[in-house]
């Protein structure tokens, strides 16, 4: 939030600027007239403030040090392909910042290719948004696409069936109840962790995606497509019903001190526990469950309602979900548990 503040304020400075006779069309000018853009939508609830602020560490971090100086009209695509060769080259600073405002050091690394594909994606965000206000009649990227070779990919863990199932036979009420509700829902811990008993129709065995717990701050979902319906297990419901009766507030799974998560940390321990309790040798985390009921659904189901149930979505995306209706979803996340498919 502090980064999002310092860098709104910057736009104060541009009637100074503009006095001394500096350049007004300069990539760094506009970057900064996006940036308080980006807090006006976060204010309106349009976007979460964790997703403005990873816009603005892409573009501070990638692409302002490379284009920031230049002029916005001269921008064309010859220089992305350029600055996707720069990209390439750079490497994470030798020392990262770590909690509460320490650092520590390690070696220069690469960045991730994902990581440069979403500095890729925030440029393309910032650009569309430029082409528009100027009313451009041809956008600076033009055709040029993001071509960055992918790394040597390690698999990444998810669950089988039989290891989901037995993680929450061994785990504890509240982590049971907690498993069921991502799995069936796919959910991010953000989304899980800011549920509300209003969200669920437990007698239905359905709940609805409203909001997002950003670090114990409530928001918007972090994409219109994350605001979905989602099914309950018979089992998850029937847990859900022992919890309310004991009253919980207004959150469904509330820390100890009743408020919401500011991290996932607390649920991840309680995961790795019971993996370790049902013998799972998997690093096993929220995301990691969130990913195995994507996989799952997308085995059984196909990519339509992979992405209706996890809420996910991509610009290549052109389907839309309102005809994956509640008993579809219900059937699907059912063969995904059961390791089903649709044969």
């Amino acid at each position: 939030m502090a980064e999002l503040a310092r860098l709104r304020a910057e736009v104060v400075d541009e009637a100074e600027r503009r006095s001394r006779g500096e350049a007004e069309r300069t990539v760094t000018v506009f970057a900064r007239r996006w940036f308080k853009v980006l807090g006006q939508r976060v204010t309106r609830g349009a976007i979460a403030m964790s997703t403005a602020e990873e816009y603005l560490r892409k573009m501070e971090t990638h692409f302002l040090p490379y284009f920031g100086g230049m002029e916005i009209d001269e921008l064309k695509p010859s220089m992305f392909s350029d600055w996707l060769v720069w990209l390439s080259e750079q490497r994470r600073p030798a020392t990262r910042a770590g909690r509460n405002g320490s650092s520590y050091a390690q070696e220069p690394t690469p960045y991730k290719r994902r990581s440069l594909e979403y500095a890729w994606g925030t440029a393309k965000t910032f650009l569309d948004w430029v082409a528009d206000a100027e009313d451009f009649h041809r956008h600076p990227m033009g055709r040029v696409r993001f071509d960055i070779p992918a790394e040597d990919v390690v698999a990444k863990d998810t669950l089988t069936p039989a290891e989901a199932i037995a993680l929450v036979d061994v785990a504890d009420r509240r982590t049971q109840a907690m498993v069921l509700v991502q799995l069936t829902g796919a959910m991010r811990f953000s989304e899980l962790s800011g549920l509300h008993w209003d969200d669920l129709e437990v007698e239905a065995g359905t709940g609805r995606i409203r909001r997002s717990n950003d670090r114990g701050v409530l928001g918007p979902p972090k994409t219109d497509k994350s605001r979905r319906l989602f099914v309950l297990s018979e089992r998850a419901c029937e847990l859900l019903t022992e919890i309310k009766a004991e009253g919980t507030g207004v959150i469904v799974f509330p820390t100890r001190a009743g408020g919401y998560h500011r991290s996932v940390s607390t649920y991840n321990k309680r995961l790795k526990a019971a993996a370790a309790k049902a013998g799972i040798a998997k690093h096993v985390t929220s995301h990691v469950i969130r990913r195995t009921m994507n996989n799952a659904v997308r085995q059984v189901a196909g990519e339509v309602a992979a992405r209706a149930v996890t809420g996910h979505t991509t610009k290549e995306m052109t389907f839309t979900y309102s005809d994956v209706d509640v008993e579809e979803r219900r059937g699907v996340v059912r063969r995904a548990l059961e390791g089903g498919t649709d044969g």
